[in-house]
């Protein structure tokens, strides 16, 4: 789980089907959730705008290469590897932003 720091006024978020109540301007949600709440002006204690960006960027990276992934599987077997192999890297940035 982690702790986010909710917009003002924001009581409340929801993340795959699951409400989560912001108390005391504090809300704990799935690790998952991050990325998605982000650009809806969440924001992890102690982290710079800087890494909320880059936080941002990658997970973007990510959804862009599953689409390649997903799009290459319907045409030829070299297309969809290479999109594998491009999904696997932006997987591992993502990844980086965590340790």
């Amino acid at each position: 789980m982690a702790k986010l720091t909710a917009p003002n006024g924001v009581t409340g978020c929801s993340f795959d089907g699951t409400e989560y109540k912001v108390k005391k301007g504090v809300v704990d949600v799935p690790d998952e959730a991050v990325a998605a709440l982000f650009p809806h002006g969440f924001r992890q204690a102690g982290v710079t705008e800087d890494e909320v960006d880059a936080r941002i960027e990658a997970q973007e990276a990510v959804d862009a290469a599953q689409a390649l992934v997903n799009a290459a599987a319907e045409s030829s077997e070299p297309e969809e590897e290479a999109a594998a192999a491009v999904l696997a890297q932006a997987q591992e940035a993502l990844a980086a932003l965590d340790k």
